[in-house]
């Protein structure tokens, strides 16, 4: 029901733009991964994107992401960018780099 497209080149936002319509149709929701910078969060609401994902926590990716009104999903890995981005605003987070956490993992 939720779908990350990355945006890693032009041809990625041409994408993200199709995706989001096709799920809309389908009720599904779409949002847009591995944004870095204040133009992928201008790009991907451009495109209709409803949520961000980030491979770290940027304050400025997340306020951006607010502002347009996208929930942002920062990735974190340790306990300060956890606290950071949790009194930035996001409520979600991932954990990233994937391969860190396991059974011993506690931010």
């Amino acid at each position: 029901d939720v779908i990350e497209l990355p945006l890693q080149t032009p041809d990625d936002i041409a994408a993200l733009r199709v995706v989001v319509r096709a799920a809309r149709e389908r009720g599904k929701v779409v949002g847009a991964g591995t944004l870095v910078s204040l133009e992928h969060v201008r790009q991907a609401a451009h495109a209709g994107a409803e949520f961000t994902v980030s491979p770290g926590f940027d304050l400025e990716v997340v306020r951006a992401s607010s502002a347009a009104g996208m929930p942002s999903l920062p990735g974190v890995a340790t306990p300060r960018p956890v606290h950071l981005s949790l009194t930035a605003g996001p409520t979600r987070l991932q954990a990233f780099p994937p391969s860190v956490p396991g059974p011993a993992w506690t931010p």
